[in-house]
């Protein structure tokens, strides 16, 4: 039977306490706050799903600055258990899918206030917004919902075979929808749903790899840039882009390993104004920034200090109130003799 969404719950900013020793989450780390001279108050900057440590990070940029963290592992305000896609919408509201516990939050800052939550969702993964409507992508029911409200009902369902299992979402300036769906085996695939909703599921654009090497595709999360559509692929540890849904001018970037242009089940996926690309890179605890699909300028934020380190990071989402910079496509490959 599938769940039906609830309408949403406010309450207070939540409480920095350590949950009670019988909290259903086994493993409990302390909410790290930034030291008392560092003012949460961010412009813009970088926001995470540390989804193995039960919190969300903000940092101005990727040598840590203004590292400031959110939650606990566990149940309630304050607590998020295996936490998927984070988004900062238009007016810097923060949306997390709250998976573990069948809901998602809302919250206008990163010190809990104004937390929300729709509940009553499966195994919620994917959360974008985009104007007036915000998507949930229901991944146990197996379908995406729509909302011009946060929690009230949904206004569209979208279900059709070509989104089962979907997960992660973006959204172009248009209002056009990029899901990742599928599993691998058999095969997972970015779909492209027009911002007109009612247009028919036949006319949705679907890529499932063309142009890749290997046999293994299950992508976790797509974007749309100037420089074309990227997408990080968990089960073959990389980054891929293509200028369209046919696979033209394919790259990639990446291999199984800890080091430069290294990845391990990568995640997440987002950019910067400056067209920087983003990578939760999920197995090495760590966010990569990269200036493009060669992998010039890889860095990383890697820190193992224990109220600092990120386990398991699923989501990364770079806001800033500045567009990325439209930059020129890149020059074609040479063809193939």
């Amino acid at each position: 039977m599938e769940a039906n969404p609830q309408k949403p719950r406010s309450h207070p900013p939540p409480s920095l306490e350590e949950p009670p020793a019988e909290s259903p989450s086994p493993q409990r780390t302390p909410l790290a706050l930034p030291s008392p001279e560092v003012d949460y108050a961010p412009s813009e900057g970088i926001w995470i799903s540390d989804t193995d440590n039960g919190r969300i990070v903000y940092m101005k940029d990727l040598d840590g600055t203004g590292y400031y963290a959110l939650g606990l592992a566990g149940r309630g305000p304050g607590r998020f258990l295996q936490p998927e896609q984070i988004w900062v919408d238009i007016e810097s509201r923060i949306y997390v899918a709250d998976c573990g516990n069948n809901r998602v939050v809302r919250l206008d800052d990163l010190r809990g206030a104004g937390w929300t939550e729709t509940m009553g969702l499966n195994s919620p993964t994917g959360v974008a917004a985009h104007g007036e409507r915000i998507f949930i992508s229901e991944t146990g029911a197996d379908r995406i919902l729509v909302y011009l409200e946060f929690g009230a009902e949904p206004v569209a369902m979208l279900s059709d075979p070509k989104i089962r299992r979907p997960g992660h979402l973006w959204l172009d300036m248009e209002g056009n929808l990029y899901v990742a769906a599928g599993e691998d085996p058999p095969g997972g695939r970015i779909v492209r749903i027009p911002a007109k909703l009612e247009t028919p599921s036949s006319e949705w654009q679907v890529y499932e790899g063309r142009g890749l090497e290997g046999n293994s595709f299950a992508p976790a999360q797509s974007m749309v840039t100037p420089r074309g559509i990227f997408l990080v692929d968990k089960s073959s540890d990389r980054l891929v882009r293509v200028d369209d849904f046919s696979g033209r001018d394919a790259r990639e970037l990446g291999r199984y390993g800890d080091g430069p242009n290294q990845f391990r089940g990568p995640r997440g996926l987002s950019q910067d104004e400056e067209g920087r690309i983003f990578v939760a890179d999920t197995g090495n605890d760590r966010i990569v920034r990269l200036d493009d699909i060669n992998g010039n300028g890889w860095a990383a934020y890697q820190n193992t200090a224990p109220r600092h380190s990120l386990r398991g990071p699923r989501s990364v989402y770079v806001w800033s109130p500045r567009p990325p910079k439209p930059e020129p496509s890149p020059s074609p490959s040479p063809k193939k003799k």
